[in-house]
């Protein structure tokens, strides 16, 4: 929509509040904005916006559900436990998850299992060091699941806390270099 009409459309934004008139009779005069004057000449600019947020909203509601996403969700917020022990003891991971809930970094009702297979995610920082480099965090895997997508990928969260899909061999390539 802001193509139909770049200047008027996204102007009104850059323009800011309009000067007060200097003759006006009084405080009581009205002075419309750039974007209330865009509203009123415009309104299919801000329908069209409106419906963009609601599809954009259906859409991230749908995503809810998506069992892979939820995973990953549960997945991260165990690294972040795992992340957090570390960050207590001198940079040691964990020697197991179980540890997490023990010293109440995790707590019941979270399971360590995935949500798409019921089986326990792979571990694989127990008795290591987070990585000295901060460049090395976002490559270094704390724990996956072994259950690889249709695309050949396991759901793997890193050592800096984000999540994301490594294809199988890469992974296999990782814990073979750090000797697991």
């Amino acid at each position: 929509m802001a193509l139909t009409d770049p200047d008027g459309i996204v102007g009104a934004y850059l323009n800011g509040i309009p000067a007060r008139r200097t003759n006006s009779p009084g405080p009581w005069v009205s002075s419309s904005t750039h974007v209330e004057k865009l509203m009123m000449n415009r309104p299919d600019v801000f329908r069209a916006a409106a419906a963009n947020e609601q599809a954009m909203h259906a859409l991230s509601q749908a995503g809810q559900t998506d069992p892979s996403r939820r995973n990953m969700g549960r997945m991260m917020e165990i690294g972040l436990g795992i992340f957090s022990y570390a960050s207590d003891r001198d940079k040691n991971f964990p020697d197991s998850i179980n540890a997490l809930f023990d010293k109440q970094y995790l707590k019941p009702p979270l399971e360590a299992r995935s949500l798409i297979t019921g089986r326990p995610y792979v571990y694989v920082a127990a008795g290591e060091k987070l990585p000295e480099k901060s460049s090395e965090l976002d490559q270094f895997i704390l724990l996956y699941d072994d259950q690889a997508s249709p695309e050949g990928n396991y759901q793997c969260v890193m050592a800096d806390g984000h999540g994301e899909s490594i294809p199988v061999n890469a992974v296999v390539a990782q814990l073979r270099k750090r000797g697991k």
